[in-house]
Protein backbone atom coordinates (compact mmCIF):
# COMPACT_ATOMS: atom_id res chain seq x y z
CA UNK A 1 0.00 0.00 0.00
CA UNK A 2 1.02 3.37 -0.58
CA UNK A 3 1.74 5.87 1.98
CA UNK A 4 -0.66 8.78 2.93
CA UNK A 5 0.88 12.37 2.89
CA UNK A 6 0.74 14.21 5.39
CA UNK A 7 -1.71 16.82 3.28
CA UNK A 8 -3.88 13.33 2.71
CA UNK A 9 -4.06 12.60 6.42
CA UNK A 10 -5.64 15.99 7.22
CA UNK A 11 -8.03 16.44 4.51
CA UNK A 12 -9.28 12.85 5.34
CA UNK A 13 -9.60 14.49 9.34
CA UNK A 14 -11.13 17.71 8.07
CA UNK A 15 -13.47 15.77 5.75
CA UNK A 16 -14.51 13.43 8.48
CA UNK A 17 -15.18 16.18 11.02
CA UNK A 18 -16.81 18.39 8.78
CA UNK A 19 -19.47 15.36 7.39
CA UNK A 20 -19.96 13.26 10.36
CA UNK A 21 -18.34 15.50 13.49
CA UNK A 22 -20.91 17.08 14.68
CA UNK A 23 -22.67 14.83 17.39
CA UNK A 24 -25.85 15.97 17.07
CA UNK A 25 -29.08 15.14 19.22
CA UNK A 26 -32.28 14.46 17.43
CA UNK A 27 -34.11 18.11 16.81
CA UNK A 28 -37.76 16.30 18.03
CA UNK A 29 -39.12 16.80 21.39
CA UNK A 30 -39.89 13.58 23.52
CA UNK A 31 -42.55 12.38 25.28
CA UNK A 32 -40.92 10.82 28.30
CA UNK A 33 -38.97 14.05 29.35
CA UNK A 34 -40.53 17.40 31.01
CA UNK A 35 -40.49 19.86 28.77
CA UNK A 36 -37.62 22.90 30.16
CA UNK A 37 -38.27 26.39 28.76
CA UNK A 38 -36.76 29.91 30.04
CA UNK A 39 -40.26 29.57 32.63
CA UNK A 40 -39.22 26.72 34.50
CA UNK A 41 -35.72 25.83 34.30
CA UNK A 42 -35.14 26.41 37.94
CA UNK A 43 -37.30 22.77 38.04
CA UNK A 44 -33.58 21.45 37.73
CA UNK A 45 -32.45 23.21 40.47
CA UNK A 46 -31.82 20.38 43.43
CA UNK A 47 -29.74 17.57 45.25
CA UNK A 48 -29.10 14.34 43.08
CA UNK A 49 -26.88 11.05 43.51
CA UNK A 50 -23.61 11.54 42.19
CA UNK A 51 -23.62 7.94 39.95
CA UNK A 52 -26.51 6.98 37.62
CA UNK A 53 -28.99 5.26 38.70
CA UNK A 54 -29.77 3.54 35.16
CA UNK A 55 -28.89 4.08 31.63
CA UNK A 56 -29.73 3.47 28.04
CA UNK A 57 -26.89 3.03 25.40
CA UNK A 58 -26.86 3.41 21.74
CA UNK A 59 -24.71 3.30 18.74
CA UNK A 60 -24.34 4.03 14.68
CA UNK A 61 -21.33 3.66 13.08
CA UNK A 62 -19.76 5.91 9.95
CA UNK A 63 -17.62 3.48 8.33
CA UNK A 64 -16.08 1.54 11.62
CA UNK A 65 -16.85 0.53 14.99
CA UNK A 66 -13.57 -0.50 16.39
CA UNK A 67 -12.67 2.99 17.98
CA UNK A 68 -15.91 2.90 20.15
CA UNK A 69 -15.76 1.97 23.42
CA UNK A 70 -18.80 0.65 24.65
CA UNK A 71 -18.56 0.65 28.34
CA UNK A 72 -20.92 3.68 29.13
CA UNK A 73 -19.83 3.15 32.74
CA UNK A 74 -16.56 4.25 32.05
CA UNK A 75 -17.53 7.86 33.40
CA UNK A 76 -18.46 6.75 36.99
CA UNK A 77 -20.02 9.60 37.52
CA UNK A 78 -21.86 12.96 36.64
CA UNK A 79 -18.23 14.48 37.50
CA UNK A 80 -16.33 12.47 35.20
CA UNK A 81 -19.30 12.87 32.47
CA UNK A 82 -18.60 16.51 32.60
CA UNK A 83 -14.98 16.78 33.03
CA UNK A 84 -13.19 14.08 30.62
CA UNK A 85 -10.07 15.85 29.79
CA UNK A 86 -6.94 14.72 29.06
CA UNK A 87 -5.62 16.52 31.92
CA UNK A 88 -8.33 16.32 34.45
CA UNK A 89 -8.25 14.13 37.69
CA UNK A 90 -10.81 12.13 38.23
CA UNK A 91 -13.34 11.89 41.02
CA UNK A 92 -12.18 9.29 42.91
CA UNK A 93 -14.62 7.61 45.21
CA UNK A 94 -15.09 6.12 48.66
CA UNK A 95 -17.06 3.98 49.21
CA UNK A 96 -17.23 4.55 53.23
CA UNK A 97 -18.54 8.05 52.11
CA UNK A 98 -21.40 9.27 50.27
CA UNK A 99 -21.74 11.75 47.69
CA UNK A 100 -23.93 13.67 45.50
CA UNK A 101 -24.39 17.03 43.51
CA UNK A 102 -25.89 20.03 43.58
CA UNK A 103 -27.70 21.89 40.74
CA UNK A 104 -27.82 25.51 40.52
CA UNK A 105 -29.37 27.68 37.85
CA UNK A 106 -26.79 31.00 38.54
CA UNK A 107 -28.56 33.26 35.19
CA UNK A 108 -29.86 32.59 31.69
CA UNK A 109 -26.89 31.12 30.64
CA UNK A 110 -25.22 29.87 33.50
CA UNK A 111 -25.43 26.59 35.58
CA UNK A 112 -23.51 25.91 38.89
CA UNK A 113 -23.00 22.35 39.87
CA UNK A 114 -21.27 21.60 43.22
CA UNK A 115 -19.96 17.91 43.96
CA UNK A 116 -20.40 17.16 47.51
CA UNK A 117 -18.24 14.01 49.62
CA UNK A 118 -20.38 13.73 52.63
CA UNK A 119 -22.21 17.28 52.43
CA UNK A 120 -18.43 18.90 52.36
CA UNK A 121 -17.95 20.95 48.51
CA UNK A 122 -15.00 18.77 46.89
CA UNK A 123 -15.36 19.95 43.27
CA UNK A 124 -17.59 22.60 41.23
CA UNK A 125 -18.29 23.57 37.91
CA UNK A 126 -19.80 26.75 36.18
CA UNK A 127 -20.84 25.76 32.75
CA UNK A 128 -22.08 27.54 30.09
CA UNK A 129 -26.17 26.15 28.30
CA UNK A 130 -28.30 27.22 26.13
CA UNK A 131 -31.89 25.93 26.39
CA UNK A 132 -33.20 24.61 23.27
CA UNK A 133 -36.77 23.98 21.90
CA UNK A 134 -36.73 20.10 22.17
CA UNK A 135 -37.14 21.07 26.05
CA UNK A 136 -33.08 20.24 26.56
CA UNK A 137 -30.51 22.42 28.39
CA UNK A 138 -27.64 22.07 26.07
CA UNK A 139 -24.02 22.73 28.34
CA UNK A 140 -21.31 23.93 26.70
CA UNK A 141 -18.20 22.88 28.51
CA UNK A 142 -15.18 20.66 26.28
CA UNK A 143 -16.96 19.77 23.28
CA UNK A 144 -13.77 18.95 21.26
CA UNK A 145 -10.96 17.56 22.56
CA UNK A 146 -7.88 16.40 20.91
CA UNK A 147 -6.41 12.95 22.03
CA UNK A 148 -2.71 12.12 21.57
CA UNK A 149 -1.71 12.56 18.28
CA UNK A 150 -4.34 12.83 15.38
CA UNK A 151 -4.28 9.98 13.13
CA UNK A 152 -0.99 8.44 14.61
CA UNK A 153 -1.43 7.73 18.09
CA UNK A 154 -5.04 9.11 18.88
CA UNK A 155 -7.40 10.77 17.48
CA UNK A 156 -10.26 13.79 17.56
CA UNK A 157 -13.60 13.39 20.03
CA UNK A 158 -16.42 15.63 20.06
CA UNK A 159 -19.09 15.07 23.02
CA UNK A 160 -22.06 17.28 23.62
CA UNK A 161 -24.43 16.93 26.40
CA UNK A 162 -27.50 17.98 27.77
CA UNK A 163 -29.91 18.00 30.40
CA UNK A 164 -33.96 17.71 30.93
CA UNK A 165 -36.13 16.14 33.76
CA UNK A 166 -37.61 12.81 33.70
CA UNK A 167 -41.39 12.61 34.30
CA UNK A 168 -40.64 11.32 38.07
CA UNK A 169 -38.55 14.67 38.32
CA UNK A 170 -34.86 12.94 38.20
CA UNK A 171 -32.27 14.30 36.02
CA UNK A 172 -32.09 12.85 32.73
CA UNK A 173 -28.45 13.30 31.16
CA UNK A 174 -28.00 12.44 27.67
CA UNK A 175 -24.40 12.33 25.46
CA UNK A 176 -23.73 12.18 21.38
CA UNK A 177 -19.93 11.95 20.94
CA UNK A 178 -18.51 11.17 17.54
CA UNK A 179 -14.90 10.19 17.59
CA UNK A 180 -12.65 9.89 14.39
CA UNK A 181 -8.72 8.79 14.79
CA UNK A 182 -6.67 5.32 14.00
CA UNK A 183 -3.01 4.39 14.44
CA UNK A 184 0.11 4.08 12.17
CA UNK A 185 2.20 0.83 12.46
CA UNK A 186 5.16 0.86 12.05
CA UNK A 187 6.22 -1.47 8.88
CA UNK A 188 6.43 0.97 6.04
CA UNK A 189 4.36 2.97 8.03
CA UNK A 190 0.81 1.51 6.35
CA UNK A 191 -2.09 3.34 8.04
CA UNK A 192 -5.30 1.85 9.52
CA UNK A 193 -8.12 4.67 9.62
CA UNK A 194 -10.75 5.32 11.45
CA UNK A 195 -12.84 7.83 9.43
CA UNK A 196 -15.18 8.48 12.54
CA UNK A 197 -17.73 6.47 14.94
CA UNK A 198 -20.51 7.74 16.84
CA UNK A 199 -21.75 7.01 20.51
CA UNK A 200 -24.87 8.25 22.16
CA UNK A 201 -26.45 7.33 25.72
CA UNK A 202 -28.77 8.48 28.56
CA UNK A 203 -28.12 8.27 32.18
CA UNK A 204 -30.54 8.77 34.55
CA UNK A 205 -29.68 10.54 38.10
CA UNK A 206 -31.88 10.11 41.19
CA UNK A 207 -33.23 12.81 42.75
CA UNK A 208 -32.32 13.36 46.30
CA UNK A 209 -34.33 16.30 47.49
CA UNK A 210 -35.83 19.62 45.56
CA UNK A 211 -33.68 22.54 46.73
CA UNK A 212 -35.71 25.67 47.01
Amino acid sequence: MKKLSLNKIFAYLLLSVIIFGCASFPKKKSPSISYINSNNIYLLEGTYSIKHSSSVYSKDSVLDMSFVNEDNNQYLTLFDEINNGVFVKRLEVNSLKSYKFSLKILSTKRIQINYLEDDSLIRRNKIRYKLKEEGYVNLKHRNFKIIGIPYVMGGFKTKRNRLALTKDNDLLFETSEFTTGGVFYPAFIVPAINFGSKTKYKKIYQRINQDM
